[in-house]
């Protein structure tokens, strides 16, 4: 694993004080970048503590580099939201989806790729999802493909700090 660049945090938006903002987290996806980049999806709650995600402590994707995006919300449609149309299709598209582990080239058809991204994008009931993406991320240039989907992402972009002092 290499550095983090990037991480989304899923859960669902406070009721109680949506004119505040805030998110109620339940998982967090990590997105590593160094020789190879990976994405680490892990169940989350800071107000019980890390658990265990149906026996797994965390999942890891080795994306494909030119749809990185789509591939970070297709493991948030697959393992968080549970859809049953991604969850059918991904049983039978992608090679040790039972495993922690799964490399995107080598496991998922160019074609099935394709196709589980087109209904990732077809999903209507997504849950909150902030996106920290820092300065130097190969993310930032995959941006423009959240506007193929229905969720709603809170973006929270690189920044340098000494020009808000100035």
């Amino acid at each position: 694993m290499g550095i983090i660049t990037a991480q989304f945090l899923i859960g669902y938006m406070d009721h109680l004080s949506e004119d505040r903002g805030g998110i109620l987290p339940t998982h967090w996806l990590f997105l590593t970048e160094n020789n190879r980049p990976a994405l680490v999806l892990l169940t989350n709650s800071i107000f019980n503590g890390f658990h265990e995600q149906k026996g797994k402590e965390r999942i890891v994707w080795i994306p494909s580099l030119e749809n990185i995006m789509e591939d970070a919300l297709l493991m948030i449609a697959l393992y968080v939201l549970g859809d049953e149309q991604i969850s059918s299709l991904a049983r039978k598209y992608i090679k040790f989806i039972e495993d922690n582990r799964v490399e995107v080239y080598q496991d998922i058809s160019e074609e099935r790729r394709d196709e589980l991204y087109h209904a990732c994008q077809l999903i209507k009931d997504w849950r909150k999802i902030v996106l920290a993406v820092q300065e130097g991320s190969f993310l930032l240039k995959h941006l423009n493909k959240l506007e193929n989907y229905r969720a709603e992402f809170e973006l929270l972009l690189p920044a340098n700090f000494k020009s808000f002092t100035k």
